[in-house]
């Protein structure tokens, strides 16, 4: 088959594997009525749901422009600075798999007013915390409303339009606006905290919050649902995989700190994978499992999350490290930080109209393979290029890694989410998110370390560099390692086997 057969006929679910047959037994169906799934006003759907998870993609990155100006203005120092990150994280990701079946077992609606009202109502009381411990409780209830809204969102674009260009288009368009809200965030939390201070960074969610749930009844319908109904809710494996998450994620978050082969590291790690490891035997034994086994053992899903995983990790690596660059070695404040990145946001809003036609015209798979290479080229070009200049060493390279970054996540998402069944989207969809936090929670930790040796090394080595010259070099050296990422995923989608026949 070519690869432009694949664009035609690459989007169709798979059946589900012979094992399934008895997992989808446990589950009492209900027949979805004929216009399930279909708004009234799709494109006013779609915007409420997008809106909504751009809060969440600024929301990442939003705070870390102004660490400094929450520190002085909550006196608020030290370790305990990072857990304004780190509770966001662990809650986003650990729970992540929780909201996924939420969704799919509680509705589409009801699950989307759910998540974006604590979102909303987190932000509020993060803009006045009195202290650091009320922010960081706050964020932690943000993270948990992020953990229903992004499988909710993704479930909700698969609801609303049906295989084919339709679907590729707004794909295109979530998947832009998940690259560019990073990038966003940068530029936006160093404008806001610079002209009116780091409470408005969260204020600033509470009318947009709340004029999505205002409108969200009357445009998103109640038949837009899963078709399943649980006799139980899984508690035993809602808590297992979501305290294996926090865990590992936790454990990973540390590692700068504690070092890799600590026995803290060690540890969470083992404790982890003693978790996941319980979590299964329930599955495997749950008349109604969170996660039905079938799913991470379609050889389409578990790919294309571990696709997931290397992309987003190496483009966050990007958004990282680019922005320490531009602060502690070119020497620029928070909001000149933040427009640096601009270009490769708008970039990345403009590929939301031409990346689905990308992928129709040469398929999933080909995309999926060549968009990482591009990805890995640009950060390539971050690691050998000697000057600072934005023009001619950082405009092209920020250029290169987002428009394979998008593409490659574009192609991802369409590979999994169409081995998905109607009533496995929001926990598919969750599956991936948690593969995408994960994998960039391992990567970054990864990639810090590198470049924190790397600097060392250059310092105390026998022909020892300047302290600011060192820094860029261990920049450099975890943008080769990104590279690296980015050929694997490549690799990944070499095999036909690992996309939708």
């Amino acid at each position: 088959m070519t690869d432009r057969q694949e664009a035609i006929v690459g989007e169709e679910p798979l059946p589900p594997p012979p094992e399934a047959a008895q997992e989808a037994r446990q589950e009492t169906r209900q027949p979805e009525p004929e216009d399930a799934g279909v708004a009234r006003h799709p494109g006013i759907a779609f915007t409420l749901a997008v809106v909504g998870y751009f809060m969440i993609a600024l929301d990442m990155t939003i705070v870390s422009v102004a660490m400094s100006a929450i520190s002085k203005g909550l006196d608020f120092s030290g370790s305990a600075l990072s857990w304004i990150t780190t509770s966001f994280t662990l809650t986003y990701a650990g729970f992540m798999m929780f909201g996924g079946r939420v969704v799919d077992l509680f509705g589409r609606r009801r699950s989307f007013v759910l998540g974006i009202g604590l979102f909303t109502a987190a932000s509020l009381v993060s803009a006045i915390a009195p202290n650091g411990g009320v922010l960081i409780a706050a964020r932690a209830v943000q993270g948990l409303g992020a953990a229903i809204t992004t499988p909710c969102t993704l479930a909700l674009i698969l609801d609303l339009y049906p295989d084919g260009p339709r679907r590729r288009r707004a794909m295109g368009a979530f998947q832009a606006v998940i690259g560019s809200g990073a990038g966003f965030g940068l530029m936006l939390g160093g404008v806001l905290t610079d002209a009116f201070g780091w409470r408005w960074l969260f204020l600033v969610n509470v009318p947009v919050g709340g004029l999505i749930l205002a409108l969200t009844p009357l445009f998103i319908p109640t038949q837009v649902r899963a078709a399943v109904r649980a006799r139980r809710f899984d508690a035993l494996g809602a808590v297992t995989i979501t305290a294996a998450l926090v865990l590992l994620i936790y454990t990973l978050s540390e590692t700068a700190q504690r070092g890799w082969l600590s026995t803290a590291t060690l540890g969470g790690v083992a404790g982890a994978l003693l978790l996941l490891v319980a979590f299964v035997l329930n599955e495997r034994r749950s008349p109604d499992p969170l996660l039905p086994l079938h799913i991470p053992r379609n050889p389409v899903v578990y790919t294309a999350n571990l696709r997931a995983g290397l992309v987003s990790g190496a483009f966050l690596c990007a958004l990282v490290f680019l922005a320490l660059d531009d602060e502690q070695v070119i020497g620029h404040t928070p909001t000149q930080a933040g427009l640096t990145i601009l270009p490769t946001a708008v970039m990345i809003l403009a590929l939301g109209r031409i990346g689905p036609r990308i992928v129709g015209r040469f398929g999933i798979r080909l995309v999926a393979r060549t968009a990482p290479l591009i990805m890995a080229a640009g950060f390539l070009w971050l690691a050998v290029t000697p000057s600072l200049s934005f023009l001619t060493s950082r405009l092209g390279p920020e250029l290169l890694i987002g428009f394979g970054a998008t593409l490659a996540n574009l192609s991802n998402t369409l590979a999994a989410t169409g081995a998905a069944r109607p009533a496995e989207r929001g926990v598919v969809s969750a599956l991936q998110y948690t593969a995408q936090q994960t994998g960039s929670s391992a990567e970054v930790a990864a990639f810090v370390a590198l470049a924190a040796a790397h600097t060392a090394q250059l310092m105390t080595g026998p022909s020892p560099i300047g302290y600011t010259s060192a820094l860029h070099q261990g920049f450099q050296f975890a943008f080769l390692a990104a590279a690296i990422a980015g050929c694997l995923a490549a690799l990944l989608a070499v095999r036909r086997a690992n996309f939708p026949a």
